[in-house]
């Protein structure tokens, strides 16, 4: 960097200190009024926009406050609707359950909540919150509680397992509403179906459509299981076992077996 010859220097320095005194001079006699407006126009805007973000800070610590109490009244709201969904969810069980109760009135119907299925998804069973101390017990039937959906195949001092109808495993002894022909209702998850209902007599005619209900021949597959608890109806394919010479019914269960929240266990008056 080139050096500035010492005479120039000495100049530059002089001509500041007459540029100095003479600016002080003009300012002790107003003279650098013009100058000072001028200076307040660029000034006073920078001014105010400090201030304005002063107060955004200020707002903004408002709207934190505004927004923390809005929050708090959303979660209190979401809180309350929630107390209410599950007070509809229970008026809407025991109005089910008093409805069933008219229709089967020498029996007990047990509300229980399904707290798991069988993990191993080999099964379709379910496990209810209630056992032995609720007065449960083994080879009870449950229902959704409208239709019949399986029995109590293990039960603890507070909990039972509900193997359920359509599982490959479960059986009951069942009879065509209309028709009267009995029959047994096999599940058939594990080879692809639903349920089917077997050895009718060929002779039967059954309606598509038709109701099939629990059975009350007191036969094995029906023992625990009140008579009369929709099962299902009848599919439009009837088919002849060359095996038996019998009747195959498909029967479409009324049951939704995919959303099982709430179930009941029936209980016979004295048991």
């Amino acid at each position: 960097m080139k050096t500035v010859p010492a005479r120039r220097a000495v100049t530059l320095i002089a001509l500041f200190v007459v540029i100095a005194s003479g600016m002080m001079m003009l300012d002790n006699r107003d003279s650098l009024a013009p100058l000072h407006s001028a200076l307040s126009s660029v000034v006073d805007p920078v001014g105010r926009a400090f201030s304005k973000m002063a107060d955004t800070s200020t707002n903004d610590s408002k709207l934190e406050q505004q927004l923390k109490t809005v929050t708090a009244e959303r979660d209190k709201l979401r809180a309350e609707n929630a107390q209410l969904t599950s007070d509809k969810e229970e008026l809407e069980t025991l109005r089910k359950q008093q409805k069933v109760q008219e229709k089967f009135p020498n029996y007990t119907f047990i509300s229980t909540r399904v707290i798991s299925s069988d993990p191993s998804g080999q099964q379709l069973s379910i496990t209810i919150d209630k056992g032995t101390a609720d007065g449960l017990q083994k080879g009870m039937a449950v229902t959704d509680p409208n239709s019949y959906i399986g029995q109590i195949t293990a039960v603890t001092e507070h909990s039972a397992q509900v193997m359920l109808i359509i599982d490959n495993s479960q059986s009951v002894g069942a009879v065509l509403n209309d028709t009267r022909a009995d029959g047994v209702v096999y599940g058939q998850w594990q080879s692809g179906g639903r349920l089917v209902m077997k050895h009718v007599n060929r002779d039967a005619k059954p309606k598509a459509g038709e109701m099939v209900v629990t059975s009350d021949q007191g036969g094995p597959q029906t023992r625990g299981v009140p008579p009369n608890i929709p099962i299902g109806s009848v599919g439009t394919t009837a088919q002849i076992d060359p095996q038996t010479d019998e009747l195959v019914l498909p029967v479409y269960p009324y049951a939704n077996f995919d959303n099982l929240r709430v179930v009941w266990v029936v209980v016979a008056s004295g048991d």
